[in-house]
């Protein structure tokens, strides 16, 4: 006979060293996934309903339907009710009669885990950010290549969300500079293919060219990922000589304004994200009431030097605080996971995002209700005062998720089988 009993989730956080707890509540509810640590009886859970915090025993039958299901051998499964103290002792003949389907929801907890590999037997298919996950723009990060070659040779899917302003051909193309084989991937999604889409059917269409104030990289012509061959993707559209000519702005780099006739530099944006050059003409804008667009919406990243470079997505910060109209491309948007998932061809219950930001890695993996790995040393590395490859202390890491109000499903030192 099933018995019902009530128990908070909050209560399962302290199950060993390696569950990890924050106190805030959120919206986004995610597919029902659970772990057992055999060394530290520690269980991480996933939900997708949170309208009551209700644990269900199951009847024999509800086990002896789901064993066969799952192929696994019940003859022997104790069906006697399960005790909430049963659970704290030990877990492990409990968890394949536990339906955890009406447990309120998280992010409220993360699981602390040290590989890929612990995690892999429970998805199909990874989504991964670039910088601070599988490279820092220079070199492949340690361990990160031979992490992807064996989800590989096991089978799992894996694409690129970047929030790179680029177009998804050229962060492919680039990969192998990495280290990494490019045909482990099924392909990218990246902010600036989906912006330069969106130009091209908004602006770029029509018969007569739309003028842009365009803030951009200083690129060289040729290169796949230059700011020419991204123009060329939007249509029909050409850099303005100056505001007034202007029909859009369009935030796609940190280097310069780039003009139909020359370049004004952005001064020392890049590197401190002093907005001396940006203010006024953005205020220009403004004044016009020009949309802005922006490819990147990332605020910082960092190089390969563990220096910050400065990315567009200030510029559209600075423009919506003005008080103008802006739309962002990328992380953490929803609608850019769910491309990801449908290129995958996979339900999200089966797809993880990996990381490094909080800000647009996890908020949005949480907005597309996908369960999402934290890398700590990537770009919030000084604020967990941690180095590659290290946990962070588990307090500075607990201060450090409850304060930006978003948790991952695990948290993991660097993307490393």
């Amino acid at each position: 006979m099933s018995i019902l009993f009530r128990w908070c989730l909050a209560s399962l956080t302290g199950f060993g060293v390696n569950c990890f707890s924050s106190q805030r509540f959120y919206r986004t509810i995610s597919t029902t996934k659970y772990l057992e640590d055999a060394s530290t009886r520690s269980i991480a859970f996933r939900t997708k309903d949170r309208r009551s915090s209700i644990f269900k025993a199951k009847s024999s039958d509800d086990i002896e339907q789901d064993a066969s299901l799952a192929g696994k051998d019940i003859s022997a499964a104790d069906t006697n009710p399960i005790e909430p103290s049963d659970l704290l002792v030990n877990p492990s003949p409990y968890l394949d009669k536990m339906d955890v389907s009406k447990v309120i929801g998280p992010p409220t907890t993360f699981a602390v885990r040290n590989s890929v590999g612990e995690l892999a037997p429970f998805y199909d298919a990874f989504i991964l950010d670039q910088y601070g996950v599988l490279h820092n723009g220079e070199v492949g990060l340690e361990g990160a290549v031979e992490c992807v070659a064996e989800l590989a040779k096991q089978g799992k899917k894996m694409i690129i969300l970047s929030n790179t302003s680029g177009p998804a051909a050229s962060a492919i193309a680039k990969l192998p500079k990495y280290g990494f084989d490019t045909d482990h991937f099924a392909g990218a999604v990246t902010s600036g293919e989906e912006c330069s889409r969106y130009i091209r059917e908004s602006f770029g269409s029509g018969r007569d060219f739309k003028r842009v104030v365009w803030f951009t990289w200083d690129g060289t012509p040729g290169n796949p990922s230059a700011p020419t061959e991204f123009l060329r993707k939007c249509g029909n559209v050409q850099p303005a000589n100056s505001v007034d000519e202007a029909d859009f702005v369009l935030a796609h780099g940190s280097h310069v304004w780039q003009r139909e006739s020359d370049q004004v530099s952005l001064g020392s944006f890049l590197t401190d994200c002093d907005m001396d050059v940006i203010d006024p003409i953005l205020k220009d804008c403004l004044n016009r009431k020009l949309p802005m667009v922006c490819a990147n919406p990332d605020f910082v990243v960092r190089m390969a030097d563990s220096s910050l470079a400065h990315m567009p997505g200030n510029i559209a910060e600075r423009y919506r605080e003005f008080g103008g109209e802006c739309k962002s491309f990328g992380k953490p948007n929803p609608e850019h996971f769910e491309a990801c998932l449908r290129e995958l061809g996979v339900d999200a219950s089966k797809a993880v995002h990996v990381g490094d930001s909080l800000h647009h890695d996890i908020a949005g993996a949480n907005a597309a209700n996908l369960d999402s790995i934290l890398i700590t040393s990537g770009i919030h590395c000084k604020e967990l005062q941690t180095d590659f490859g290290i946990l962070p202390d588990e307090a500075i890491l607990n201060k450090f998720i409850d304060q930006e109000k978003q948790v991952p499903t695990y948290v993991m030192p660097a993307f490393r089988f």
